[in-house]
């Protein structure tokens, strides 16, 4: 799923929300999560499901009336590109699940990519990597509740952090990706593996006709990035810069501020653009980073 025209997580709490409406969507779907990483303005994730279009438009809808709801937008379900790439056989479904735990690294936000908060890739192999589970667990049911749209149905299993997400591991089929993946050594290596025609070749000999899984059809409806740069970032020259989030809550804690604005969709489109060119001026931040801040 990508939007093209801004970022669809301006804050900590809206990737959060949309995680739950993940969650929401697999019970109410029937369907299985295995992994995923959300990125500002996309996102990569590997289900199994009756209807993938279904899926995929019920998750928006959710997503989409929270967002205009809380930012006074007009996002429409049409407005996000949604890329579908089926998977078949072990060394397919394994390079396509990498790819998506690496997403972090490949965008330059961070040197590991362990270290990036929004995907599943820190939840698996906990025990392994001496992982703590920190702070208060809800379970209580109408606690859960208080953080979800109202009339919301999810089974007993599901429990939230303290920040009123649901964790993933009640909602992700972690240990199925634990089993594919054997062992924590041979997950590791998989984190660290570089993109190469060997990968390619290898997924051939899962013999479904089916063509090898690469970082291009993955990235395929890309944004705010070239394969050039990702490769860049994959073999470890990451200098990682101010993220999307940053941004936003610099704009929304000091210029909305300024204009008396309580979203940038309330700005017109001259003000947005001179708000752009102050953050490219006055603080660094590139031009496609400002604008895709601003939904120019």
């Amino acid at each position: 799923m990508s939007f093209h025209h801004g970022v669809l997580f301006r804050h900590q709490e809206d990737y959060w929300y949309f995680e739950n409406c993940v969650a929401l969507t697999v019970f109410n779907t029937g369907s299985e999560l295995f992994v995923d990483s959300v990125m500002s303005n996309h996102v990569h994730m590997s289900v199994i499901t009756s209807d993938i279009r279904k899926f995929a438009n019920s998750l928006l809808v959710k997503y989409t009336r929270y967002y205009n709801r809380k930012y006074s937008g007009n996002l429409r379900i049409s407005d996000i590109s949604v890329f579908f790439l089926e998977l078949s056989g072990e060394r397919h479904v394994l390079t396509a699940w990498s790819y998506i735990l690496r997403n972090g690294k490949h965008h330059g936000l961070c040197r590991l990519p362990f270290a990036y908060e929004h995907s599943t890739v820190s939840h698996l192999f906990n025990e392994d990597y001496r992982r703590l589970e920190t702070g208060h667990r809800i379970t209580s049911r109408a606690e859960i509740r208080s953080y979800l749209p109202r009339h919301s149905e999810f089974p007993d299993n599901y429990y939230m952090d303290s920040n009123g997400m649901f964790a993933r591991e009640s909602f992700s089929q972690i240990k199925q990706v634990e089993f594919l993946y054997s062992t924590p050594a041979r997950f590791d290596y998989y984190m660290n593996r570089k993109t190469s025609k060997e990968w390619e070749n290898e997924q051939k000999l899962d013999n479904n006709g089916i063509e090898p899984v690469t970082l291009d059809t993955i990235e395929a409806q890309a944004v705010s990035a070239t394969l050039e740069s990702m490769l860049k970032n994959e073999y470890g020259n990451v200098c990682t810069e101010m993220s999307d989030e940053y941004v936003c809550e610099l704009i929304d804690s000091t210029y909305l501020r300024k204009y008396g604005k309580s979203s940038i969709h309330l700005l017109s489109t001259g003000d947005r653009q001179k708000i752009a060119a102050s953050l490219h001026y006055e603080h660094n931040i590139p031009f496609a980073k400002a604008n895709r801040c601003m939904c120019i």
